[in-house]
């Protein structure tokens, strides 16, 4: 990721993927805000490339830093262009300690 201005970043992703021998072309874009120190905010359409069909989607959330290595978030995504939907609670835990 990279920062693009005071409190925003940019993430993105390529990705390839193999199973049963069908090939699966993926992408995301992320764009982030923070709100405050402990607050912040996120878009990111995303879609996939499989069998000579296009699946986009997209997904928007909430990020609350509880530490340092702690971080909760809440989101919801839809389709764009096919039936699809959800919500979702994480947690994610830096395991190894900043340097």
């Amino acid at each position: 990721s990279h920062d693009v201005g005071p409190a925003w970043a940019l993430g993105y992703n390529l990705g390839y993927d193999l199973a049963d021998g069908r090939g699966t072309f993926t992408y995301a874009m992320a764009i982030g805000k923070a709100i405050n120190d402990r607050f912040g905010l996120y878009f990111e359409p995303y879609g996939e490339l499989v069998s000579g069909s296009h699946y986009a989607s997209f997904d928007a959330g909430l990020t609350l830093l509880a530490s340092d290595q702690w971080q909760w978030d809440i989101s919801y995504g839809t389709g764009i262009n096919h039936r699809m939907n959800y919500t979702a609670l994480g947690f994610s835990w830096l395991v190894l300690p900043n340097r």
